[in-house]
């Protein structure tokens, strides 16, 4: 395998890693928000 080829494997690994974790983290936060919310609607409903 070229040098170059090595390069573009190594940034292509990172950046879909990097990915993953923004879309992790979007995730997280989607699912915390959610979580309040349902808590939150079920202390004003009792």
């Amino acid at each position: 395998m070229t040098n170059q080829a090595k390069k573009i494997l190594k940034q292509g690994m990172e950046w879909s890693i990097e990915k993953q974790s923004k879309v992790f983290n979007n995730n997280f936060i989607t699912r915390y928000l959610y979580n309040a919310a349902l808590k939150r609607s079920r202390e004003t409903s009792i």
